[in-house]
């Protein structure tokens, strides 16, 4: 209704406003799944892959043996470290090659 003065009360305006956004909700979700149908379609048809359509493959969790390891020897510079699983680093074979023992890098389990 309008008022004497021709305009629309607040609260007859808020119902509009409603009525509105109802209406382009509506129409959002019926275009969304007019265009999800095309796209489905288009994709069956040529075969389209995820990667061809420039989605990223899912990741998988990273393992539990991707996490560091506690340092169990350590040599004399900062960065030269080992857990002690896996090939021996070039330093500590070389370090044992001139006569020194692994005991004297090994600092202890974490």
């Amino acid at each position: 209704m309008l008022k004497g003065n021709g305009m629309a009360s607040l609260e007859e305006l808020l119902e509009q406003k409603k009525a509105i956004e109802q209406q382009i909700e509506k129409a959002t979700r019926e275009a969304r799944a007019s265009a999800l149908k095309q796209v489905k379609g288009l994709i069956a048809t040529h075969r389209f892959t995820a990667k061809e359509l420039g989605f990223a493959p899912v990741a998988k969790p990273a393992a539990a043996a991707a996490q560091a390891l506690p340092v169990m020897y350590r040599g004399p510079e900062a960065n030269q470290v080992w857990s002690g699983r896996g090939k021996v680093p070039g330093w500590l074979a070389e370090a044992e090659k001139n006569g020194k023992k692994r005991e004297e890098f090994f600092v202890g389990k974490a």
